[in-house]
C-alpha cells in the first residue's frame, strides 16, 4: 500500500517516512524542500519536488502513483513568523490544505492522517488539555491549524473521507545529525548557539502566571511522533476495523516543563552556563500547554518513551556533529521522480547557519 507524506523532508516528515518505509510501505514523499532536507529520505523511497499550492503539480502526483493514504505535514509552523506574515500562513497552510482534498477526493483517495497543533487551544485557562476543550487559538499559526481541522472534518462529511487529526505538542530531540531541528525558532537549538558563542539567548517573556514566570510546553520526543504515525498507519493497513478516523488525538507526554526548566537541563547536560537575557512576552505565545495524551496512547496502542533529558542530549549531540564539521552520514542515492508541472528542486544540501548576525530569540515554541 502506498502512503504519500506530504513535508517528508522535513524535521518531523523524515522519521515518519523512516518508519513506515522500515516497515515495508511503500511511501512517497512530496516536499518543496524549502524548510526540508533530500538527505533525510531513504533510499529507496519515491521523491517528488513540488509545492502543495500549485494544483496542476499535486494532480500530476496523485496520477503518477498509486496513493491510498495520505499523511500531511507539510505546513508553514512558526508562531513568531505567522504573527508577521498571516496571509502566507493562509496560503500554505490552508489553501494548500484545500488543494490537496480537492485532488484526494478527484483520485478516490479516502485515508487522511493530518498534523495539527497544541496552538488551536491558544491559552487554556488550564492544563492538561484534552481534544474535548474549547480551541481558541491566539495567533495566525494555531488558527490556520484549527481551519485546516474544519476542513478535513467538512471533507468527511460530504466524502467520505477517513481522516485522523494528530495535534503535535512541542516537538524536540534528534535521531542523529541527519534528523536534527535545524529552525532558527527551534527552542532548543537557540539555547546550543548560545552556548558555543552565537548571539546571547533572548528568553521572550519572564511575567507569565506560571512558577518561574516563563512558559510552559509538553516537549515530546520526534521519534515518539513520528511512532504515533506509523502506529496509526499500521492501525488502517492490517486493522482496518480498529482505525480511529475521523478523531482528533493529542500527542504529547503530558509533563510540562518551562523554560527555564529547559535551560537548567541543557546546562546539566553540556557542562556550561547559557548566556541570556529576558525581554518581553512575545504576542501570540499561550503562558502554559499541557497535553492529556491518553486517548491517543488507548486509540493507538502508543506511548512517548523519551524523557526532557533525551531530548536534550539527542539533539546536543546533533548539533555537535553537525557544527565540528564531521561527514553526515547519507547512504545510498535518492530515487527522485520529477512529476509533470513540478521544477528541479534546490540542491540536496543547506548547511547550518550560525546567524550570529540575527538577534536569537527562544520562548517555548
Amino acid at each position: 500500500m502506498t502512503w504519500l507524506v506530504t513535508g517528508g523532508a522535513g524535521y518531523i516528515g523524515g522519521r515518519v517516512v523512516e518508519h513506515l518505509h522500515r516497515a515495508g510501505y511503500e511511501v512517497v514523499v512530496f516536499d518543496d524542500l524549502s524548510t526540508g532536507l533530500r538527505e533525510r529520505i531513504p533510499p529507496g523511497v519515491s521523491f517528488a519536488y513540488g509545492a502543495l499550492t500549485d494544483y496542476r503539480a499535486v494532480q500530476a502526483l496523485f496520477r503518477q502513483y498509486p496513493i491510498r493514504g495520505v499523511v500531511h505535514l507539510a505546513a508553514r509552523k512558526s508562531v513568531g513568523e505567522s504573527v508577521l506574515r498571516p496571509q502566507w500562513y493562509w496560503r500554505e497552510n490552508v489553501d494548500g490544505l484545500s488543494i490537496l482534498l480537492n485532488v484526494m477526493n478527484q483520485s478516490g483517495v479516502r485515508h487522511l492522517l493530518f498534523a495539527s497543533s497544541a496552538a488551536v487551544y491558544g491559552d487554556p485557562a488550564s492544563s492538561p488539555v484534552n481534544e474535548l476543550m474549547k480551541t481558541m487559538p491566539i495567533n495566525p499559526y494555531g488558527k490556520t491549524k484549527l481551519v485546516g481541522e474544519s476542513l478535513i472534518r467538512a471533507a468527511g462529511d460530504r466524502h467520505g473521507l477517513s481522516w485522523l487529526v494528530l495535534r503535535h505538542f512541542n516537538v524536540a530531540g534528534s535521531v542523529g545529525p541527519r534528523f536534527a531541528d535545524r529552525s532558527r525558532t527551534s527552542l532548543l537549538t537557540n539555547i546550543f548557539r548560545a552556548a558555543t558563542g552565537g548571539p546571547v539567548l533572548a528568553v521572550l517573556g519572564t511575567q507569565y502566571p506560571t512558577p518561574d514566570g516563563t512558559a510552559i510546553r509538553d516537549y515530546v520526543h520526534v521519534d515518539d511522533v513520528a511512532s504515533a504515525y506509523a502506529k496509526a498507519v499500521d492501525l488502517f493497513s492490517k486493522q482496518p476495523s480498529r482505525w480511529p478516523g475521523g478523531e482528533i488525538l493529542n500527542v504529547g507526554r503530558g509533563t510540562g516543563t518551562s523554560v527555564r526548566e529547559v535551560i537548567a537541563e541543557v546546562e546539566r547536560v553540556i557542562g556550561r552556563v547559557v548566556p541570556r537575557r529576558e525581554m518581553p512576552n512575545r504576542p501570540g505565545d499561550p503562558a502554559a500547554v499541557v497535553a492529556d495524551p491518553q486517548n491517543a496512547m488507548d486509540r493507538l496502542v502508543w506511548k512517548p518513551e523519551s524523557e526532557l533529558a533525551e531530548m536534550v542530549e539527542s539533539a546536543w549531540q546533533a548539533w555537535c556533529a553537525l557544527s565540528s564539521g564531521r561527514p553526515r552520514q547519507v547512504s545510498g542515492s535518492l530515487r527522485r521522480t520529477k512529476i509533470a508541472m513540478s521544477s528541479r528542486g534546490p540542491s540536496a544540501e543547506k548547511p547550518m547557519v550560525a546567524a550570529r548576525s540575527l538577534a536569537a530569540t527562544m520562548s517555548a515554541e
